[in-house]
């Protein structure tokens, strides 16, 4: 009897410590979202990154051990679609002949978290509590950093704006701001009866039967439901407006049982149904006109990117053009869009290069085509269909993620990524399903080996950013003589950075190796497809004489992005120094006559040196 005792008590010892290490590891996975380093060229994006890779190696070992402590793991349908997901996405690489596994690499983490987290939950169901906790605990710190960041108490990561948090702009600080607010709202909901204060007899006992999980995860989620409130009209997202307002809206009815009470009310006064209707159809009509008209060039900035992605997905419908492909093929595809505007126009004006689609769904639909963005779909549709209620408040955080997704690009954001995952994570169980105990813990063994082997490459990345973050010092001061050697060291281990190329390829066309500078460019022109990289390499071609080619790089730049002048300028310069003065002098008139959307210095010294051209060319005619 005592044997079996010690044997209990030693039991209950080592799953409470177990239980410990659990939350420790769910606030360290958290805690990666608030990482910040200036030691990397991106900051905020860089370092938790690496973090993030860390943190999940750390996280195999508690997993393994927790998959061998519980007989069955319950896999949901959503559980196996997520699982196929992950396969479609390496598939679709290896499909593409992708260049840029960072973007894999992400979403394999993303996928890894979440199986992670399903065996923590799996092991122990009520850390899901302790997940909305650390969820909450976030958004308030993101909260009062971006407070701080307001009254000037702190700096942002950002030149241009005062509110970032720990992000690089306030738009994606605003999507996670809003998802994780739109929890804390039905936080509130759900535990403002049942919340208690209770007194005791001195200050301490008084803590100690109020510090309770129920009550600081109720604390917590007023803090951020009240930060949220404050802030998000100060980020200037409209797509963050319309996550939280929706979600929050939605809460109210399902939550209060107004829902309920609203069908009632229309059952007996079915006459007021169409007027109601239309009320509400005028509403909803006028916020979108004034939200649409608080920045309008914005809005029609998204919409052709909408236009143009959509035109790219018609075209690689099934298998989309590949992970990480989106820039090339959306720029393609918006030179010949505009080639079939008016240059005057004003969507030609509005043209630029974005990394994403500002869709997710159109993202999906571009890269991994119909059948990665139906797998995606059909994924959220049987999560949804779950509707249990220790995973309710996951269901509305996603659901905030989602509607963000709807115009901006969250999934391409750690932290908000990170965010879904854990929510989706959370929302997933409470029905009986296929038991997947071995195949999770071949996964988790193999994911092991995987990280492993991966891991010198991180390492040896990770050191290569650091240097590349030094250089960019001595390139900003035009020193590209002494660094030259040092950006072709890192190349192998850069090559897939679009930046780092295009600098690459810029440091060896000054120092006067054009032919290793396009060799580089090449690269990048498939990592990126700007129309700097053609305006470079152009320039490398006419140093060696090739004005064939450099006609060639030129005018695709231009053909690129219609509404700047810069191609024109060069294509001017090489034509009089072939000795074309007719082309020469049309193409400075083009430029005269040019109207940049933005008026600048540099834009006014082309129209100078163009007025400059004519004026000479006339007097070498007379």
């Amino acid at each position: 009897m005592t044997r079996w005792c010690a044997d209990s008590r030693f039991a209950t010892i080592g799953r409470g410590l177990l239980r410990a290490i659990l939350v420790v590891a769910l606030f360290a996975t958290v805690g990666s979202l608030a990482v910040v380093s200036y030691d990397y060229v991106d900051p905020t994006v860089t370092g938790r990154e690496y973090y993030a890779r860390i943190v999940l190696a750390c996280l195999i070992g508690p997993a393994l051990f927790c998959l061998a402590r519980i007989r069955r793991i319950e896999f949901s349908t959503a559980d196996l679609l997520v699982l196929l997901f992950g396969g479609y996405v390496l598939f679709n690489y290896w499909l593409h002949d992708g260049m840029r596994f960072g973007e894999v690499e992400n979403l394999l983490l993303a996928f890894l978290f979440y199986l992670v987290f399903r065996v923590f939950l799996a092991y122990w169901p009520d850390f899901r509590r302790w997940m909305l906790l650390a969820l909450l605990v976030s958004g308030l710190y993101e909260g009062g950093l971006g407070l701080v960041q307001l009254y000037g108490g702190a700096a942002s990561h950002h030149t241009l704006y005062r509110l970032t948090g720990t992000f690089f702009n306030p738009g994606p600080y605003a999507g996670y701001l809003a998802a994780v607010a739109g929890m804390a709202w039905v936080v509130v909901l759900r535990s403002y009866r049942t919340v208690r204060f209770v007194r005791g007899a001195g200050w301490s006992e008084t803590l100690r039967r109020n510090l309770t999980l129920r009550n600081l995860t109720f604390g917590v989620g007023c803090g951020v439901l009240l930060l949220g409130v404050l802030l998000l009209p100060v980020s200037m997202s409209r797509a963050a407006w319309l996550s939280l307002l929706v979600v929050g809206g939605t809460a109210a009815i399902v939550e209060t049982g107004a829902g309920q009470r609203i069908r009632e009310f229309f059952k007996r006064r079915r006459r007021l149904l169409l007027p109601a209707f239309v009320v509400g159809l005028l509403l909803t009509s006028g916020a979108v006109v004034c939200v649409y008209g608080l920045k309008r060039g914005s809005a029609d900035g998204r919409l052709l990117i909408w236009r143009v992605s959509g035109r790219v997905i018609a075209q690689h419908p099934w298998t989309g053009v590949g992970v990480g492909n989106f820039g090339p093929a959306y720029v393609e595809e918006q030179a010949r869009y505009l080639a079939e505007r008016d240059p005057a126009s004003a969507q030609v004006q509005r043209a630029g290069l974005p990394d994403y689609a500002f869709n997710e769904y159109l993202h999906l639909g571009v890269e991994l085509g119909v059948i990665g963005l139906g797998l995606f779909l059909v994924i959220l549709v049987t999560t949804f269909r779950n509707r249990q209620a220790e995973g309710r408040e996951f269901l509305y955080g996603g659901s905030g993620v989602l509607l963000f997704a709807l115009a901006s690009y969250p999934f391409h954001i750690f932290p908000t990524l990170l965010l879904f995952v854990l929510c989706l994570a959370g929302a997933q169980g409470g029905r009986k399903g296929w038991n997947g105990r071995w195949a999770t813990g071949l996964v988790l063994v193999f994911t092991t080996l995987g990280l492993a082997a991966r891991w010198p490459v991180w390492r040896a990345e990770r050191e290569a950013q650091r240097e590349w973050t030094r250089l960019r010092r001595f390139y900003r001061l035009e020193a590209y003589e002494s660094i030259a050697e040092e950006y072709a060291r890192l190349y192998d281990r850069l090559s897939h950075e679009a930046r780092f190329v295009y600098e690459y390829g810029y440091v060896l066309n000054r120092v006067g190796q054009w032919e290793e500078s396009s060799e580089v460019l090449s690269r990048g022109i498939c990592l990126s497809g700007g129309p700097m990289f053609y305006n470079i390499r152009g320039n490398n071609y006419r140093a060696t004489g090739r004005y064939d080619c450099a006609e060639a790089d030129y005018r695709h730049a231009y053909a690129l992005l219609p509404g700047r002048m810069y191609s024109l300028y060069l294509l001017a310069g090489l034509y009089i120094e072939r000795g074309d003065t007719v082309r020469g002098r049309e193409v400075a008139r083009s430029i005269l006559e040019f109207q940049p959307r933005i008026p600048s210095p540099a834009t006014a010294d082309m129209k100078t040196k163009a007025r400059r051209l004519l004026e000479q060319t006339t007097d070498e005619t007379k």
